[in-house]
């Protein structure tokens, strides 16, 4: 699985023309503010300034108030999911500068009927510990939570890893 793919699965993929557009963003508004500025239109320099602001702003309440809570009612809701056992289709590490910074992740695949009885498969990644990494292998079986009318959204089994773990 490329690297791309595992962050993806994570939920960690930031899309490569994201960055170039919050730069381009920000260079063209300091531009029509120092413009605005440099001839007079002060008024001008503080709507692009406030403008500029609230993208931001809005952008951090997001990523310290409402994704937090989106995470918890995601963890509800899995807990009261349906269980199906998935199989392992990636395992792998990504070393931190330290030691104590290195994470562990595992993907796998799952098969659910849709409403037609068809089946569909959904891939998800998460992290794990290191004793739990430790005991797994491609292509194991695992077992997971989902969500029976969004599967995307699905975790590892916190029952399961608690069994795991007692090994």
């Amino acid at each position: 699985m490329s690297q791309i793919e595992r962050w993806k699965l994570t939920g960690r993929y930031i899309p490569p023309f994201l960055p170039f557009a919050i730069l381009t963003y920000v260079f063209v508004g300091i531009v029509i503010g120092v413009l605005g500025a440099f001839f007079g239109k002060e008024h001008l320099t503080s709507i692009v300034m406030t403008l500029l602001f609230l993208p931001f702003a809005a952008m951090w309440v997001f990523i310290m108030i409402i994704h937090p809570v989106l995470s918890i009612v995601e963890k509800i809701r899995l807990m009261s999911g349906s269980r199906a056992e998935a199989r392992i289709i990636d395992i792998w590490v990504e070393e931190g500068e330290k030691a104590s910074e290195t994470s562990y992740y595992i993907a796998w695949e799952f098969t659910v009927p849709d409403q037609r009885g068809d089946a569909v498969h959904f891939r998800k990644a998460q992290s794990i510990s290191r004793k739990i990494y430790s005991m797994l292998a491609a292509r194991d079986t695992v077992f997971v939570r989902y969500v029976p009318r969004e599967p995307q959204c699905s975790g590892l089994d916190k029952k399961w890893l608690r069994e795991l773990e007692k090994r």
